[in-house]
């Protein structure tokens, strides 16, 4: 199965990564899923399908879109020592699965448009979790299905593919 990737997840999560490690904050490094959120809803996405795709992506991210990577990490930084976060509102990958599965199936029946897509949210989160309390996280929090981010990025493969 042919896959894709978002180039600015794996750059993103790179400048991420390098601020933690000299960051004296060990709050923050439990916070890389809110972090990669925030950044990300801040720069464009460069999607690639083919090693080549991935390796014009990364330079193009290099080249056009270094500062504003290093912006949006350092804002997300800001935003989130600034934010208290509440555990329970986290988007688990179970949540996330079942969003998945459910959403595709009512648009393969044609019951879901995407003014819909919030109700049918709403309606798999419990109660008590479905509105952001005081201090708590409007935005959801989503851990990537394919690498867990506590781990630090290897820097080598991007650097190989960027030269």
């Amino acid at each position: 199965m042919k896959m894709y990737v978002n180039v600015m997840e794996l750059l993103i999560e790179h400048e991420i990564i390098t601020r933690l490690n000299a960051e004296p904050d060990d709050h923050l490094k439990r916070e890389v899923v809110s972090l990669m959120a925030y950044a990300l809803n801040r720069v464009p996405p460069l999607y690639a399908c083919s090693i080549q795709g991935i390796k014009a992506q990364i330079k193009r991210a290099k080249n056009d879109y270094q500062s504003h990577i290093e912006n949006a990490v350092r804002w997300s930084f800001s935003a989130v020592k600034q934010t208290q976060r509440n555990p329970s509102a986290g988007l688990t990958r179970d949540v996330y699965q079942q969003i998945l599965k459910e959403t595709r199936q009512a648009r393969k029946t044609g019951e879901l448009s995407p003014i819909d897509l919030p109700e049918l949210i709403d309606s798999m989160v419990p109660e008590d979790e479905s509105e952001p309390t005081q201090g708590q996280a409007t935005e959801p929090l989503n851990q990537p299905l394919n690498q867990p981010l506590n781990q630090p990025l290897n820097q080598q493969p991007l650097n190989e593919l960027a030269a």
